[in-house]
């Protein structure tokens, strides 16, 4: 899939900072609106703090969509050792998100290929994503190799 953006959108991995943290906010509670079961039970509130602390640790990525440098779209992975294969350095899709407009498509192709090119450059070799089943990210996901493994299931306590 060769996707072209328009000249004016970047996409780069951006590191955890206040200004960075305060723009997330905004296009977080959008994502929640949007993709989240629980959107009328719990509100957005990210433990920026420790977003913050395992960026320091290299543990997480933020890979950013800018637009004439408005940010438009993101991606938060996540990395660890997997605790069943104590060698094996796993990564974990936690959010995907671009802005409602032309190219969304595209732009998410771009962030997804780049999390997936700096997750693999640090030593991750197994790349897994919560999704709901049949969403565009889902179908996204699929599209480009990912397949269906295990089924999360949550109830309210």
């Amino acid at each position: 899939m060769n996707a072209q953006l328009k000249p004016s959108i970047t996409i780069q991995r951006e590191r955890y900072s206040d200004a960075l943290c305060a723009e997330l906010l905004p296009l977080l509670k959008e994502n929640w609106i949007k993709s989240e079961s629980y959107k009328s039970e719990l509100p957005v509130d990210p433990a920026f703090d420790k977003y913050q602390l395992l960026d320091k640790a290299d543990l997480v990525l933020c890979i950013t969509a800018r637009e004439a440098g408005v940010l438009i779209g993101y991606t938060i992975t996540f990395m660890n050792f997997s605790l069943h294969h104590k060698a094996v350095f796993v990564g974990h899709g936690d959010m995907i998100y671009v802005e409602d407009g032309q190219g969304r498509g595209r732009v998410a192709l771009k962030l997804l290929r780049e999390s997936e090119r700096l997750m693999k450059a640090r030593g991750v070799t197994y790349m897994g994503w919560f999704v709901n089943r049949g969403s565009k990210i889902h179908k996204l996901l699929l599209a480009v190799g990912y397949k269906d493994d295990e089924v999360v299931v949550e109830k309210r306590l």
